[in-house]
């Protein structure tokens, strides 16, 4: 409804009636008379210099926490020139909807993953799917599953991805299964139902056959044991863990205060903290002949500083042997 002088002098005593009774509602619902009149009575006993500063400071607590709003996720490439997914927070804090914060996914370069320059191109089509993935992700189920939580509840932010990840994972494993199985069955339909048992060496054939290979002038052979194969995340799982990062950058810039002191404020401690840098671990190179032969070896040695050190002491020491 318009407010205007104008507007208002049209109006018909039961519409400025009405008009009264939804104002006084408003300010009922908010509490706001009471709380301003609180505001008030402090400024009158404390008297500051700047009136409206304090004013503003004094009203900002009865202001709604901020709120995520949206986000947005699309790919873009980092300083190592490596493809990534970027996150942009969006949050509405005192009415106003705005970008508070930005964060990348971490990727080390594929160059480091393949043995062989032909191992490059696949790698970098699955990058480019788990990218695409990941920025479904985020901008459908996790952007409903956050909007409207409080940026400044990491906590509860965590939990909410933590718990999205859990469904994910069931899924892939779902999938996997589906498969696995789907697979099997199209194996026995082209045997004929038939499987052929493995054939088992005796204890006497495993002799002959190392007696044999001796006398070829062969060794006997020797049992490799494989690594444990590295553990596949689903694709797009990389959404849980920038999304994550960028909501805790924008906590750490809606509170005006460092990224680690937020951090530590999200535990369930509250009581006084003190800060303070890990001291640094100091590596001693001794190069020269420390071995017996011919070669001349590098040994390394890891020095643990004492606690009464401080970083910056520790940092700087000069030649700590001596």
């Amino acid at each position: 409804m318009d407010s205007s002088p104008t507007s208002l002098a049209s109006l018909s005593e039961r519409e400025l009636h009405e008009l009264r009774q939804q104002a006084l509602g408003y300010l009922k619902q908010h509490q706001i008379q009471t709380r301003i009149e609180n505001v008030l009575n402090h400024l009158c006993i404390q008297r500051p210099d700047d009136v409206f500063g304090y004013l503003a400071s004094g009203l900002q607590e009865y202001c709604q926490p901020p709120a995520i709003s949206r986000l947005d996720a699309y790919p873009t490439i980092n300083s190592d020139g490596c493809d990534v997914t970027k996150v942009d927070v969006y949050v509405t804090y005192k009415n106003e909807t705005k970008v508070v914060a930005s964060a990348l996914s971490s990727h080390q370069p594929l160059e480091l993953q393949a043995s062989k320059v032909d191992d490059l191109q696949p790698l970098y089509e699955q990058r480019k799917t788990a990218i695409g993935r990941c920025c479904e992700h985020i901008t459908g189920p996790i952007q409903d599953r956050l909007g409207g939580e409080n940026a400044g509840l990491q906590l509860a932010v965590d939990d909410a991805l933590r718990k999205f990840a859990d469904e994910l994972a069931a899924q892939e494993k779902a999938r996997s299964e589906e498969d696995a199985t789907g697979g099997l069955q199209q194996s026995i339909d082209f045997e004929s139902g038939k499987q052929t048992p493995a054939k088992i060496k005796s204890g006497k054939d495993s002799v002959r056959s190392q007696k044999k290979d001796a006398k070829k002038g062969r060794g006997a052979s020797i049992e490799v044991i494989q690594n444990d194969p590295p553990e596949v995340f689903p694709p797009g799982s990389d959404a849980i863990s920038v999304t994550s990062k960028a909501i805790c950058l924008a906590g750490a810039a809606l509170k005006e205060v460092p990224l680690y002191q937020h951090i530590a404020e999200c535990s369930a401690r509250q009581e006084d903290r003190t800060y303070s840098l890990p001291l640094p671990l100091v590596t001693v190179f001794e190069h020269g002949k420390t071995a017996p032969g011919k070669l001349a070896l590098i040994k390394e040695f890891l020095l643990f500083p004492s606690e009464r050190f401080t970083f910056h002491e520790v940092a700087g020491l000069d030649n700590p042997l001596g």
